[in-house]
């Protein structure tokens, strides 16, 4: 993401970042940890991936129902148009920069400016300013 501090990123940026972060979480996740343990079944040792998005992973399906419908933000809202993101923009920043290289080959945009691409690819993708502030004030 550059020097400049998470705040002063364009929301594009922000949640190209916030999607390597979730991945990450749910990679951590799958491997048997879980925020809510006290609700984790006592024999669960993976955790399945959101079917639509692919980036979170849930316990159990209670707290994925708990998820969907969330009203400070429900997964419902966001997870296609997630989904999507993460597919055109990868999910760790190696995937982000190598996905991106065409377009950065096509524009003559310098590697280190590949964030200036990401509000491009999206709208390319259908995925409009007002989701991506909408993911970014969910996570």
């Amino acid at each position: 993401m550059g020097t400049d501090s998470y705040e002063n990123q364009s929301p594009y940026s922000q949640l190209s970042f916030l999607i390597h972060i979730f991945k990450e979480t749910s990679q951590w996740k799958k491997a048997g940890a879980c925020i809510r343990p006290a609700e984790r079944p006592v024999n669960k040792k993976t955790f399945p991936l959101c079917g639509g998005c692919m980036i979170f992973g849930y316990c159990s399906v209670a707290c994925q129902r708990a998820a969907w419908t969330f009203a400070a933000c429900p997964h419902k809202e966001v997870c296609k148009p997630l989904g999507v993101l993460a597919r055109i923009w990868g999910t760790d920043p190696s995937m982000t920069a190598m996905m991106l290289k065409p377009m950065l080959e096509r524009t003559g945009c310098a590697a280190d400016q590949h964030s200036q691409l990401l509000p491009l690819v999206a709208l390319e993708h259908g995925v409009e300013l007002q989701q991506v502030e909408k993911f970014g004030y969910c996570a």
